[in-house]
């Protein structure tokens, strides 16, 4: 009985948590085992906090308007762009504005695009809220 408590104890590769069964009637996990548990709950956690969060401010000018795009600094993770015009409302991604390329650029859209019913001008401020 005491090698089997021992090994149980033990931080040694196969032995401690890897030789603890886990019972997981909600199919939450994956592994069996305390140690491999324990692992994707680390894997999770990672995962979730992964990002960074960013914030760029535009006064634009007339090439961006040309343009009709600004570059963000970072790859954007394209469901947490949030683009807002100084004044007005947050724009609607797919309608207002797109998303591309590497770092991520913001192109002009819909009524915010050149001739649209809210175009955006040289001197307009934009707002970019962006996980990375």
């Amino acid at each position: 009985m005491k090698a089997a408590s021992a090994d149980l104890a033990s931080t040694a590769n196969a032995l401690g948590a890897s030789l603890i069964g886990v019972e997981d009637s909600g199919a939450n996990f994956t592994a069996t085992n305390v140690e491999g548990v324990l692992a994707e709950l680390q894997s999770n956690i990672d995962a979730a906090t992964g990002s960074t969060n960013a914030l760029e401010s535009f006064t634009l000018v007339a090439g961006d308007i040309t343009n009709q795009y600004v570059d963000l600094a970072q790859d954007a993770i394209a469901a947490s762009v949030r683009v807002q015009v100084v004044g007005g409302p947050i724009q609607e991604q797919g309608v207002d504005y797109t998303l591309s390329g590497s770092p991520t650029r913001v192109t002009f859209a819909g009524q915010l695009a050149t001739s649209g019913a809210a175009e955006l001008i040289s001197g307009d401020k934009l707002v970019i809220q962006y996980e990375f």
